[in-house]
């Protein structure tokens, strides 16, 4: 299986277990043997409306208004390929998955360092 990291940040795969930690996956560059810059953008783009609702809620004598957000078009997904899967920020797996795509995921169950930094994540999500 070969992964496509369409993030901007390297991501690291792994499980507590598995030490050390595989490699980091850099951000934009297809895995494989051997290494290769990716053809693709970093970051497919979900385009998104957000919207004021004419409703809002009272926090302590504040009308805080409520915010409808809708995510559009996904831009700059490539499209698939035999044996490989595309990691992406969540919510462009999730505008990939609402299109169909069933090889899209993001990094999930994410662990951090004493500074609250991102270390690796321990697994792929889907939406």
């Amino acid at each position: 299986m070969k992964i496509v990291n369409l993030t901007p940040h390297d991501v690291r795969l792994g499980h507590e277990s598995a030490w050390p930690i595989p490699p980091a996956i850099p951000g934009g560059v297809r895995v494989a043997a051997p290494l290769s810059p990716s053809p693709w953008p970093l970051d497919p783009e979900v385009r998104g409306l957000q919207s004021t609702e004419p409703a809002s809620v009272d926090v302590g004598g504040y009308a805080i208004p409520i915010v409808s957000v809708t995510y559009g078009e996904l831009v700059g997904l490539p499209p698939p390929e035999a044996g490989t899967i595309y990691l992406l920020s969540q919510i462009a797996c999730a505008a990939a998955r609402r299109l169909g795509r069933c090889d899209c995921f993001y990094p999930a169950d994410v662990r951090r360092d004493a500074r609250g930094e991102v270390t690796h994540a321990m697994a792929l999500g889907v939406v």
